[in-house]
């Protein structure tokens, strides 16, 4: 996550290999970037709003 921080923080563009998340973690990235709840993420993903704070 410090890695994504730092790369938006400078605008830059890292390889997805270099930030080493897995496809549930990416997914919550793309979620999480839209204007959705971390309840309607959860929901999306099929799994509690708990679990999707995990994700954090």
């Amino acid at each position: 996550m410090k890695q994504l921080v730092k790369a938006i923080n400078q605008q830059e563009v890292l390889p997805r290999e270099h930030l080493h998340l897995n496809e549930r973690e990416r997914q919550f990235v793309q979620l999480s970037c839209t204007d959705l709840t971390y309840s309607e993420v959860a929901e999306k993903m099929c799994v509690s709003p708990r679990k999707a704070e995990g994700y954090r």
